[in-house]
């Protein structure tokens, strides 16, 4: 038996009650890397990850953040979503 948890969004993703278990991962590229970090967050995604997490630990890695969202944008991920779920929780 699941133990009664309150609800969170992150994004559009729903966390605890009872939604699903949520899977989610991390990249492990250099953040400033965009293309290597999109790469590998689209990766993610397509085997089912529902939420991506991203480190930021330098200024310039910050700075890559609104480039890797706005590339996420672009990819067509399919005919109703313009996101996949793992890349909705990205604020």
């Amino acid at each position: 038996m699941r133990r009664r948890t309150r609800v969170i969004h992150l994004g559009r993703v729903l966390i605890g009650g009872d939604n699903p278990i949520s899977v989610q991962g991390m990249t492990k590229t250099h953040t400033s890397d965009v293309a290597a970090t999109v790469r590998e967050i689209r990766d993610l995604a397509s085997h089912g990850c529902d939420i991506v997490r991203v480190a930021a630990p330098r200024r310039e890695d910050a700075r890559a953040i609104r480039r890797i969202k706005r590339d996420i944008g672009k990819f067509p991920w399919s005919p109703t979503s313009t996101r996949p779920r793992a890349c909705r929780g990205v604020a």
